[in-house]
């Protein structure tokens, strides 16, 4: 009799389990960055003629519109997330990024996305070396690393060049990707500000 019970209790919790069904998977979430707002704007145009933003250059890790990210604990191993992607691959996230950034300062007549024709005077390349959610237990946080070439085309001259990052974290035990990607908002913007600051200072 007691072996029958423990049958039936055991096909009991079994039929309990199944009914409970599989785990329900997350859904697919997806990120943009936010429009830049930069606290400084020039006066006049650095550039006149045109400038071109050339789509930024990635490593093939960051081609893919998942979001990568590393431990704090295992800083050399990279892994993209499940079910958070950005809005778009960040070569065409980037460059659309910094068309925006450098139109609302006003460093050029004309900032271009797209310059098939080859109308603009001046052209932008930028490379991103590090694009990455840092995860940790006190929080989240991201490192963000770029290189920028500034070229003249009518006189093929590289007129300036410079190597910046940000590495920043959020307030401790906030490890959202919501805040993650308000971080890289905010790292891209110390950047670019960066560059520009640098750019204006090598005018004469």
């Amino acid at each position: 009799m007691r072996s029958t019970v423990t049958v039936f209790c055991l096909l009991m919790v079994l039929l309990a389990g199944g009914c409970a069904g599989p785990a329900a998977v997350p859904e697919d979430s997806y990120y943009r960055l936010a429009r830049p707002e930069p606290e400084n704007r020039l006066n006049r145009p650095l550039l006149t003629g045109g400038l071109a933003v050339a789509p930024v250059q990635t490593p093939a890790l960051y081609q893919d519109r998942a979001i990568v990210y590393r431990t704090i604990e295992q800083p050399l191993q990279l892994r993209r997330h499940h079910y958070h992607y950005w809005s778009e691959h960040p070569p065409q996230l980037l460059q659309a990024y910094l068309v925006d950034y450098l139109t609302a300062t006003g460093l050029a007549d004309r900032v271009l996305e797209d310059d098939y024709a080859g109308a603009a005077r001046y052209r932008l390349l930028a490379r991103v070396e590090r694009f990455d959610q840092i995860r940790g237990a006190q929080g989240a946080g991201v490192e963000v690393a770029m290189a920028f070439e500034l070229h003249d085309r009518d006189t093929g001259e590289r007129l300036a060049a410079s190597e910046l990052s940000r590495s920043l974290f959020s307030a401790a035990g906030d490890g959202s990707i919501h805040t993650t990607v308000g971080l890289f908002h905010k790292a891209l913007e110390q950047i670019s500000a960066e560059w520009l600051q640098r750019l204006a200072d090598a005018q004469p």
